[in-house]
């Protein structure tokens, strides 16, 4: 990369604040604000997705020409 091309310069700069940003952050974290996990919060979240899945495989299960046109059409977005 030629350091006198602005793009270069640009994605340089915003490489740069990104790291500074997630040091301090990460800073803030260790000393400041220390990360509480509440496991009763964490867990019916955890309950409530696992129930989300099941249901949505039963659905599919009960309904295999509509997982197919889902999937395919899964697969064309990301081709």
């Amino acid at each position: 990369m030629d350091i006198e091309d602005e793009n270069t310069r640009n994605t340089t700069r915003r490489l740069l604040l990104k790291q500074r940003l997630n040091d301090y952050l990460a800073e803030l974290r260790k000393h400041e604000f220390p990360v509480v996990v509440y496991e009763e919060n964490l867990n019916r979240l955890f309950r409530q997705e696992a129930q989300w899945i099941a249901a949505k495989t039963r659905e599919m299960q009960a309904n295999p020409e509509r997982a197919k046109e889902l999937i395919d059409g899964m697969r064309e977005l990301v081709e």
